[in-house]
């Protein structure tokens, strides 16, 4: 076997773990493995990291495009890349780790007259509310539709972006289940909850963009405080932190504090001092942060519309999913279950062993060997 991977960041710790591991059991049996990185991050999170300590970390092979943004490298410069790396690397089975481009489509189609088995991952997921029928949607959804007919298999990461297939007829026989998960061995392993004070703390950890709907959230989580005292505390930078605190400056939102950026393998700090961790995206494919929180016992409590909901995350058992900010029943059922949540540690222990590094990548390789009928 010969896989060669097509990835966007190379600043992807849950996808690096993936990769290191499944190219230690392929050599093993003398299969050659190469992942393509169109680059190192978005431009948003060009200052997350050092390129030097970055490039120290990585233990597979691998080709980096461009130390441009992702944001800011042309398409025609990806396909060229991609184009020439098949060629010279020859491989029998290519793994597009999503699918939204043209590029991937020409592709897709190049690799069917080739013969090269391909694996597309998804992570996209049906959004909650699909109002949009403009002809620009209409359009998108005939090209999707197009493009998720000539793959051979689908990674898929949760029930979510199973339906978001089965909504456009992919047959259930080509989807292989994959528990989506991060190197847990990069946290400390002894940790305790810190939480000493009357509130209850919440917390969020991201990029502070539009997708993540943090100005809704601060917006409902004041009447949350209206009812029951809490505290919310967000980590990380983005393109609307000014306004978001402009938001808490102008409504007094006390009970809010926009905490600093933060580097990833210092979460472990972080996480043991709050109860729950807030998601409450308009999109989001999984939400590896619900997987640390969890990690620390934390309880979740995000939107449908994320990922890992109903998945990871168990209405009632492990947090709370909420289907729509808009609804004024919101608050009272967010403070309701910060009120008489259960002690969620035996179910999420369960958990956590099902989205383990060490059990998601042995599935993974299983399954890749018997799909391309290796033993």
């Amino acid at each position: 076997m010969r896989l060669l991977i097509f990835h966007n960041i190379l600043f992807a710790q849950y996808k690096s773990i993936y990769f290191e591991k499944i190219y230690n059991e392929l050599k093993k049996n003398n299969h050659d493995f190469l992942v393509i990185q169109s680059s190192f991050s978005e431009k948003s999170r060009i200052n997350h990291f050092n390129k030097d300590q970055l490039l120290k970390k990585i233990r597979y092979p691998f080709k980096l495009i461009s130390q441009k943004p992702i944001d800011e490298i042309n398409q025609i410069q990806i396909l060229y890349h991609w184009i020439k790396a098949i060629i010279k690397f020859k491989p029998t089975v290519i793994n597009f780790t999503g699918y939204n481009s043209f590029s991937i489509i020409f592709l897709l189609i190049i690799c069917k007259f080739l013969r090269i088995k391909t694996i597309v991952t998804n992570e996209s997921v049906l959004k909650g509310n699909q109002k949009q029928r403009t002809l620009k949607f209409k359009f998108n959804q005939f090209i999707k539709k197009f493009t998720l007919k000539i793959p051979d298999y689908f990674y898929t990461f949760g029930i979510n972006a199973n339906n978001l297939l089965f909504e456009f007829n992919v047959d259930k026989k080509k989807i292989i289940n994959f528990g989506n998960t991060f190197d847990k061995n990069s946290f400390s392993s002894s940790f305790s909850i810190e939480n000493n004070n009357q509130k209850t703390k919440l917390l969020f950890v991201g990029r502070l963009i539009e997708e993540k709907n943090l100005e809704l959230t601060i917006k409902t989580l004041a009447k949350v405080n209206d009812l029951i005292p809490i505290q919310f505390d967000i980590y990380g930078d983005g393109p609307i932190e000014a306004s978001l605190l402009k938001l808490i400056n102008d409504n007094q939102y006390s009970f809010v504090q926009l905490k600093s950026k933060i580097i990833w393998e210092d979460l472990d700090k972080i996480y043991p001092q709050y109860s729950n961790l807030i998601l409450f995206s308009k999109s989001e494919p999984w939400g590896m942060v619900a997987n640390e929180a969890q990690h620390f016992n934390l309880n979740i409590i995000c939107t449908s519309n994320c990922g890992c909901a109903n998945d990871l995350v168990i209405n009632n058992y492990n947090g709370l999913i909420i289907d729509s900010l808009d609804s004024n029943q919101t608050p009272n059922s967010i403070a309701n279950y910060l009120l008489n949540q259960k002690d969620s540690s035996i179910f999420t222990s369960k958990n956590n062993k099902i989205f383990d590094e060490s059990y998601a990548i042995e599935r993974f390789i299983k399954k890749l060997y018997s799909l391309n009928e290796y033993n």
